[in-house]
């Protein structure tokens, strides 16, 4: 092999590397429904300056290496990439729930940074209020609202009212609706 040619073969390993690595990361990314269309494009281009080289004998050891080593990991990511779109297909692809917390998580910022201001438990009124942003906080992240009872949350924010004055020695106390780990929580602040 010329100098030229295994000059033009370093970047073409180089270049293998690097779109290799970019193909994984757009897979990774359509998996997760952040890209809409699968990188079919970029994949070809992997395929192709992995078959240029596929059977002609690369003499520099360290470049071979690395070439088959690309291969090796281009062929993984393949049979990886297969299954998932067969299981996306068939409607098995167990990723899904992972996408579905993602997308809980970032509904729950959302709620967090449009809810109002705290409220204190006293009034029927704030109560309600409580309870409203409660239910629908339950409803995004998809946890159920059966149990839940405006009785049952009086009661409960009544005890914990009286618990929290006692052990911070305040005068009343705010409740907030939030999102936590994907689970709708009222958290309770000391106000003096």
């Amino acid at each position: 092999m010329e100098r030229s040619e295994a000059d033009r073969l370093l970047r073409d390993v180089e270049l293998l590397e690097r779109r290799l690595n970019e193909l994984k990361q757009r897979y990774e990314q359509y998996f997760l429904g952040m890209e809409k269309l699968e990188p079919a494009k970029l994949r070809r281009e992997v395929e192709q300056l992995i078959q240029r080289y596929s059977g002609v004998p690369i003499q520099n050891t360290g470049l071979k290496f690395r070439y088959d080593g690309l291969v090796a990991r281009f062929n993984s990511f393949q049979n990886y990439w297969n299954r998932v779109l067969r299981e996306i297909d068939e409607g098995h692809y167990k990723r899904d729930l992972f996408k579905h917390k993602i997308h809980a998580q970032e509904r729950s910022a959302f709620l967090q940074k449009s809810a109002a201001p705290t409220t204190s438990a006293k009034k029927p009124e704030v109560l309600s209020q409580v309870f409203d942003r409660l239910i629908q906080a339950k409803q995004q992240t998809g946890e159920s609202t059966e149990a839940l009872s405006r009785e049952r949350l009086a009661a409960t924010l009544k005890q914990q009212t009286a618990l929290i004055k006692k052990r911070y020695n305040c005068k009343r106390v705010a409740f907030k609706v939030v999102i936590e780990e994907g689970r709708a929580k009222v958290k309770a602040t000391p106000k003096n």
